[in-house]
This record gives C-alpha cells, sequence and structure tokens, in this order.
C-alpha cells in the first residue's frame, strides 16, 4: 500500500511539474480590446474599412508576413501599392525589415502611418511605446512634441519623465476616456483635400500638446494637410524615393468608429486614389498587430486541445500507475513446435536458393526413371524408359509424349516449367499402381 501511495504521489508531483513548466502562467489581455486590424469589429478595427474599399472595387488584402515579404511576394505589384501602418505596434518590427520597407517605399509605393500621439485608444496601454519612434525614424522623420511657455526645459531626464506621467496617466484612465472630438481642417487647397470640409478626430489633451513632423536628412520636406487652430498640424505627406507617406498623429481616424463621421471616408477615397497604380493594392499590416502567419508560441498553449490532449496522457498515465496489473512482469517465451510439413518446406527452399531450374529439371527426370525401373526389377542407372511406357496402354500416350518433348528440350531450356513436368510425372505414377 505504501509503495502504491508514493507512486501516485510521484505521478502528481511530475504533473504538476508539466503544467509549471508548459502552461503559461499570465493571461494575455491584449486579445480583448479592440485593435487596429483587417479582421477586428471594434471600435479600434480596421474590417469596415477593408470591406468600404472592397466593395468600391479596391483591391485589398491582410500583411501577416514581415515587411520583407513585401518586394518577395509574386501576387502584389511592385509599385502602385498601399500599406497602412498602426502606431505603437504590439509587435515591433526589427530593423531590417524596416529596411526593406523603406526601400519598398521608395520603389514607387506608398504608406499611410497612423500614429496614437494625440488620442489614447485602449489597445495602446498593450503595446511598447518607443517603437512608434524608431519605425519614423528608420523612413528619415522625427515626430516630435512642440514646447509651450511655462513648461520646464530641463532636457532629456525631464522629456522622460514627462512620458513616463503621461503613460501612467493612460494606464490610469484610458479606459475611462475617449477623448474629445476634434476637426482637422485642410491648411490649404490641395488634391488631397479635394471635397474635404473637415476630418474628426478624437484628442486626448493631456497627451495632444502640439506634434510635428519633420525630415531627419537634409532637404527632406514634411508637407502638413491638416491641423486644427488650436494644436497645430495633424496630417502630413512626404516623399521617400518615388513613393509617398503620410503619417497621422491620430491612430483612429479610420477606424470601424470614425469612418463614417464628417470627411473621413472621402479624404480616405482622395488619398487611395492617388496612392494606387494599375492592379495596385492596399494592404493592412496585421502582422506587428498581432495577426500573423508566423508560428505564434502564446497561441499553441492558448488553443485548447493542447490541454485536453495533456490532461489524457496525465490521467492515462495515473491510470497505468495505479492498476493492479505487473507492470514490470517477465515476459513468455513462446514455445515453437515444428511438423514434417515445416521441414519439407526448410528444405524446399534451401533447394530453390541452391540449385538451377534446368538442375532440379534433369534430377526429376532422373529419380522418376529409376522409379520406373524399380518397379519392374531394372537396374536404378537413370537411363531413359521411353519404350517401355510407350508399350503400357495404362499410360497416357499424350502424357508420354509431353514428357519425352520436355525431356529432349531440357539443355536448351533456361527456364523449364517445373510444376507441368511434375503434375505429367505424377499422372504417369498413378497410372501404373
Amino acid at each position: 500500500m505504501k509503495d502504491r501511495l508514493l507512486t501516485i504521489a510521484g505521478g502528481l508531483l511530475a504533473f504538476a511539474l508539466v503544467v509549471i513548466l508548459l502552461v503559461p502562467i499570465q493571461k494575455d489581455v491584449s486579445e480583448q480590446i479592440s485593435r487596429p486590424l483587417s479582421t477586428d469589429r471594434g471600435q479600434a478595427g480596421l474590417q469596415g474599412l477593408q470591406r468600404w474599399l472592397e466593395q468600391g472595387g479596391v483591391q485589398t488584402d491582410a500583411l501577416r508576413r514581415r515587411y520583407t515579404a513585401l518586394a518577395a511576394s509574386l501576387d502584389l505589384k511592385p509599385i502602385g501599392n498601399l500599406l497602412i501602418v498602426s502606431l505603437p505596434q504590439l509587435a515591433p518590427s526589427k530593423r531590417d525589415e524596416r529596411e526593406a520597407l523603406r526601400t519598398w517605399i521608395a520603389q514607387g509605393n506608398s504608406v499611410l502611418v497612423l500614429v496614437a500621439a494625440g488620442d489614447a485608444p485602449r489597445w495602446m496601454m498593450t503595446s511598447p511605446g518607443p517603437g512608434s519612434f524608431d519605425f519614423l525614424e528608420s523612413l528619415g522623420f522625427e515626430l516630435t512634441m512642440q514646447h509651450h511657455e511655462g513648461e520646464d526645459e530641463q532636457g532629456e531626464d525631464d522629456s522622460e519623465q514627462k512620458d513616463d506621467a503621461a503613460s501612467q496617466l493612460l494606464k490610469d484612465l484610458g479606459a475611462l476616456f475617449t477623448g474629445d472630438s476634434i476637426a482637422l481642417r485642410p491648411r490649404f487647397p490641395h488634391p488631397l483635400t479635394r471635397d474635404v470640409a473637415s476630418v474628426s478626430a478624437r484628442s486626448f489633451e493631456s497627451l495632444d500638446r502640439g506634434w510635428y513632423l519633420t525630415g531627419t536628412a537634409g532637404g527632406r520636406l514634411v508637407l502638413p494637410l491638416l491641423g486644427d487652430v488650436d494644436r497645430g498640424a495633424a496630417f502630413w505627406e512626404a516623399r521617400v524615393g518615388r513613393g509617398r507617406m503620410w503619417v497621422s498623429r491620430y491612430s483612429g481616424l479610420f477606424s470601424n468608429a470614425s469612418l463614417g463621421e464628417a470627411d473621413n471616408a472621402r479624404f480616405l477615397a482622395n488619398l487611395v486614389s492617388a496612392a494606387l497604380g494599375s492592379h495596385g493594392r492596399v494592404l493592412f499590416d496585421d502582422m506587428h498587430q498581432g495577426a500573423t502567419d508566423l508560428y505564434d508560441a502564446k497561441a499553441f498553449f492558448r488553443d485548447p486541445r493542447f490541454a485536453n490532449t495533456l490532461l489524457f496522457a496525465v490521467g492515462f498515465w495515473l491510470l497505468y500507475l495505479v492498476g493492479r496489473s505487473r507492470r514490470l512482469a517477465p515476459a513468455r517465451e513462446v514455445v515453437s513446435r515444428y511438423y514434417a510439413a515445416d521441414l519439407a518446406r526448410a528444405m524446399a527452399g534451401f533447394f530453390v536458393r541452391r540449385l538451377g531450374a534446368v538442375t532440379v529439371e534433369r534430377q526429376l527426370f532422373l529419380f522418376f526413371f529409376n522409379d520406373i525401373r524399380g518397379r519392374y526389377g531394372m537396374p536404378a542407372n537413370g537411363q531413359p524408359v521411353w519404350s517401355m511406357l510407350s508399350g503400357m496402354s495404362r499410360v497416357s500416350t499424350d502424357d508420354i509424349s509431353a514428357l519425352r518433348s520436355h525431356y529432349e528440350r531440357t539443355a536448351a531450356t533456361r527456364k523449364p516449367d517445373l510444376v507441368a513436368i511434375t503434375r505429367l510425372m505424377q499422372r504417369t505414377r498413378e497410372s501404373l499402381l
């Protein structure tokens, strides 16, 4: 009984160890928050935009791989495409893929970057912030907050403290406040703002203190298209090689909740018309917002089939441990019985592997002739007895002729018909009985 209890305790301990090592303890809450994905139906999602574009005859696709896959895609035209990126990213992009993205844009494509700098969406709480500035800097631009009068200018240390305070405020109140509705108006007449009176956006006052976009390289021009009187410019256009780049400091301009407000849809239609070339597509950067075709370890562990399989395996193992059967009993030796037929098969197999068909045929005729000679008291010298067999009325003339024909072809035939010869000899023997 003591051994059985120790076995059960060891099995439960092993099960606990498996759970601790393989099952993630922390629960990922990012899935409960609406994110800027082409498949998200929430307020921050972009599924409404994706369906609206498709209904208008625009080809769309979801990018669920890294930016390096843009140039390698055979289904995508090399130029005349538009990529929609939301910042900050849940899965920050790497330096090499950002360089690949810059090359792809410079070839003649466009990118629309929606930065959560002036608004405070809930999904921003689960995304690392520094990646937004790294992303823009890799494309040759810098998004900077303006300093107003009365603010303490103490350098980088003070700025970091303000950013930390803003991030903490966002975490505490982001779920309660959605921001104030503001209207962004065109700064001057431009083809992209044709028929656009205002674009609706949500502004979080504690963060939206006036941002401006500048080029890090000399001679790089940035054109502000939309803005607010109190908050300054909010939407910029810039050139990257032969391609174009648009940057918005409000991430929710074209989300499910804002696409139908003011002239947001009209403004986006102008952007799409200017960006797309012949057979170009609008791509949604779903990969860096959590929806990816690459291997995801978290998705593997969240799959309920993994837990069910693990429970079944451990339960079956425990049942095996506490069972009454002797698990280490010696195996029984199987006693083999041999018969005369087994000996015959073994000998036949030996002769088949060692002797040729012509040799077997000669020996069959030798034994056949000696058998006939022995029946009639003649010496067993293996000589043919065709004349004797031909004079016997009990023996079939056709069988004797067939046997004689096989015997005469023995030297010339490489593959004799041993089965037919054996049957003819057997019928001849039976006729002599």
